[in-house]
Parts: structure tokens; C-alpha cells; sequence
């Protein structure tokens, strides 16, 4: 079945893991959950992110999210140190707000070149078998 999307920032890149990446200043970036995953399973009961200073690695689990049906891991997309966890992340921010407040946290990379394997908005919606609204 195909689901029409809503509008997705340009300025992210995705995962396969819905994941979203904002690029930033420097080898920053900040991560953030698309909102295919929120609305496909529903309220967000917990969440366990690293802690600041923490290395994170590409492809490695990172934390989780917990929803009522299951719980999802949070798969790194880039290899770094997370040097900000959103100080006021919660299930309603989240919820509310996953391209913009709901972000989770903000990784340095040690390898730019890490993000040249994520998918642009189009790609992302392509994969889940959706469509952006025109």
C-alpha cells in the first residue's frame, strides 16, 4: 500500500533505520527520529540515548526507543562523539516535534565521509514505498 507523506525537511539526510541526520557546523551533526517510525508505532513510552562525551559507532546500537508494541534500537548512522543529548527530550517533544525539538542528540564525526551513504528525503520516502506531498 502506498502511504503520501508529508512534507520532510530538505536539510536531513535518512536511514533505512528512520533515523533522520542534520548536517551542521563542522563534523557536526544532530540526529533525530522520522516521523514514519513515530506514526508507525505509535506513543513513545521510553527512551535511552547515550550520554554526552559517549562514543558512538556506525552501525552499532546507540540507545532504544520503547513503544507499547515493541521496542526499536537506535542504530548510529555516523562514527563519533555524541558532545549534546537534548536536555528536554521526552515522548511529547518527540511526538510533537520529531524534524525540530524532538531531536535526539549531536554526534562529531571522526568521518564526513560517513554521510555520503544516507538517503535524501526522496530516496528515504522511496524506500518505504511512499510518496512526498507535491
Amino acid at each position: 500500500m502506498e502511504v503520501v507523506m508529508t512534507e520532510i525537511p530538505d536539510d536531513v539526510l535518512c536511514t533505512s533505520d528512520h533515523l533522520w541526520v542534520r548536517p551542521g557546523n563542522g563534523h557536526r551533526v544532530r540526529l533525530g527520529f522520522t516521523s514514519v517510525l513515530l506514526d508507525r508505532w505509535g506513543a513513545v513510552e521510553s527512551l535511552s540515548l547515550p550520554d554526552d562525551g559517549e562514543q558512538v559507532v556506525c552501525g552499532d546500537c546507540c540507545g532504544d526507543v520503547e513503544f507499547s508494541a515493541r521496542t526499536w534500537e537506535i542504530v548510529s548512522p555516523v562514527t563519533g562523539e555524541v558532545v549534546a543529548v537534548n536536555p528536554a527530550i521526552g515522548s511529547e517533544e518527540v511526538e510533537a516535534d520529531p524534524w525540530g525539538d524532538g531531536w535526539l542528540f549531536d554526534v562529531r564525526m571522526s568521518d564526513p565521509e560517513q554521510l555520503d551513504e544516507l538517503l535524501d528525503p526522496d530516496e528515504y520516502l522511496a524506500s518505504m514505498g511512499e510518496v512526498p506531498l507535491e
